[in-house]
């Protein structure tokens, strides 16, 4: 999914930001997935890049730690919640609902799953980032 796509859907589902946030660049992208031994996806890459430009509801993880949307970073986040023995490793959180739950895109398979943070368990949600982006404007109407 290009990134003019992802911003078309975007655009009908929520509200940009009042101002614009910093991008990373390629060498903070490759800094994330060095830390986390994974390589995202160029779809993934491009909605992360664009919520400097959107308000989402709940907490969009960042990449970079400094002018952003005050959320966390995607890293942060993984080693925190890495450092309980229910957490899978493998699951990289890049979405907090607000309730401890997350959206999580997963290393083995690309998949997105949902982590229910009070029965400490994730359920696959989306079978890429592609058709959990197409999601969005269902997932933020309910």
């Amino acid at each position: 999914m290009k990134k003019n796509e992802i911003e078309e859907i975007l655009k009908i589902c929520i509200d940009k930001e009042e101002k614009e946030y910093a991008i990373p660049t390629a060498k903070d992208w490759e800094k994330l997935e060095s830390q986390l031994d994974y390589t995202f996806s160029e779809t993934f890459k491009s909605f992360i890049e664009l919520m400097s430009k959107y308000s989402f509801p709940g907490d969009i993880y960042n990449v970079l730690e400094d002018n952003n949307n005050g959320n966390d970073t995607i890293i942060y986040i993984y080693k925190d919640e890495s450092q309980y023995p229910e957490w899978d490793k493998n699951m990289i959180p890049f979405f907090g609902i607000g309730n401890g739950d997350y959206f999580c895109v997963c290393k083995t398979n690309n998949k997105i799953y949902y982590f229910y943070h009070d029965i400490l368990s994730f359920e696959e949600y989306s079978e890429n980032m592609e058709e959990w982006i197409m999601e969005l404007p269902d997932f933020l109407e309910e």
